[in-house]
C-alpha cells in the first residue's frame, strides 16, 4: 500500500531555500531548477521568485515556486538543491 500524496499534482510548488548572500546564489538555484525541468515545462511554466535578504545581509531567502508533474519531479529538484554548497536549509 503506497501513501497518497497531500499535494495534488500537476501543480505549482513554492520552494523556500536560504543560503550564503553572493551574487551569484540566485542564478545558481533558478539554473538548477531548470535543469531538473524538461524544456517544455522551463518555456510553459517559468519559475516565479521572491527573495529577502536577512537582517544583517548574511543569507538570502528564495521563494522559489515552480510547476511540478509529480512527487518523483518534486524529489529531484529537492535532491539538486541539497547538493549546492551555500545551501544552509530548503523547505
Amino acid at each position: 500500500m503506497t501513501n497518497p500524496s497531500a499535494i495534488s499534482f500537476p501543480c505549482d510548488f513554492p520552494i523556500k531555500v536560504i543560503g550564503h548572500h553572493k551574487e551569484t546564489f540566485e542564478a545558481e538555484i533558478t539554473q538548477i531548477m531548470e535543469q531538473c525541468r524538461s524544456a517544455e515545462q522551463n518555456k510553459l511554466y517559468p519559475i516565479a521568485i521572491t527573495k529577502k535578504n536577512s537582517k544583517e545581509n548574511r543569507y538570502l531567502a528564495l521563494t522559489v515556486t515552480v510547476y511540478v508533474e509529480n512527487q518523483a519531479a518534486l524529489d529531484d529538484i529537492y535532491r539538486a538543491i541539497g547538493k549546492h554548497p551555500d545551501i544552509k536549509m530548503v523547505l
